[in-house]
């Protein structure tokens, strides 16, 4: 029953990808773009070759290898992380002009 919760609050976050590269791309400049887009990808590819291995390697150093909860508790807690850490860091990115026109009713003619 935990490895649900863990893999429910870990599928809350799986639209961070998305989210990363829309941030990255408001936050840059054109010029500087492709640069830092390509660091975004080859970060997220690597999180994808390191994490399993991380995991096992945090596995068999706590003596759970056959605890198929770690995983999912590990990657619950880094999802919620990111989640602070995004909140903390991240600038606010549209002006305050943009927010008032989505908040504000339209005019009418």
């Amino acid at each position: 029953m935990e490895s649900y919760f863990f893999r429910a609050v870990a599928g809350l976050f799986v639209g961070s990808i998305p989210v990363l590269s829309a941030s990255m791309t408001d936050i840059t400049s054109p010029e500087k773009r492709a640069g830092a887009m390509g660091r975004l990808s080859g970060s997220i590819t690597a999180g994808f070759k390191v994490g399993p291995v991380l995991c096992r390697v945090l596995a068999t150093a706590f003596s759970m290898e056959r605890n198929f909860v770690f995983p999912f508790t590990i990657s619950a807690v880094l999802y919620g992380l990111l989640a602070v850490a995004a909140f903390i860091a991240l600038p606010e990115n549209r002006a305050r002009a943009a927010r008032q026109a989505i908040t504000e009713p339209p005019h009418s003619c």
